[in-house]
């Protein structure tokens, strides 16, 4: 009998930010704390916001255009998490959907049904995950 002494490292799960302000700094830390988790670039049109963000997070790469992120992080990125205001959590999702990228997005989904359907639309076209975080549905005061 024969046995294999080669193993091999598997690949790391690599995560994309559009929004770098507030909310996402708690996904980026509690996703550092995943095993095999990598925090790759971020998007935010703040520099402040995107400074900070990169120098707390250690993300490698920023921009101040998410869509010119989405085109040049294409094949370094298997998931964005969406941290913007509300009223961008569609378009920011549908477009990081479309790109071929698992999403997670903050509560609320969208703002309305209509744009909610559309982000479920292009999740099941894309034949990737779309995730809502709602992080305090166990706790009691909610």
């Amino acid at each position: 009998m024969t046995t294999s002494s080669t193993t091999s490292t598997p690949k790391p799960f690599r995560i994309g930010f559009i929004g770098a302000g507030g909310i996402s700094h708690a996904h980026a830390e509690n996703l550092k704390k995943v095993p095999g988790v990598e925090l790759v670039c971020a998007a935010d049109v703040s520099e402040k916001g995107l400074a900070n963000f990169k120098e707390k997070q250690g993300v490698a790469r920023t921009y101040a255009d998410y869509k010119e992120m989405l085109l040049k992080e294409k094949g370094h990125l298997d998931a964005i998490s969406v941290c913007t205001p509300n009223g961008l959590h569609a378009p920011n999702s549908i477009a990081a959907l479309e790109a071929g990228l698992h999403v997670i997005v903050e509560k609320p989904m969208s703002m309305n049904a209509a744009e909610g359907q559309a982000m479920i639309d292009a999740a099941k076209k894309a034949g990737k995950h779309l995730v809502v975080g709602f992080q305090w549905r166990f706790d009691p005061k909610t």
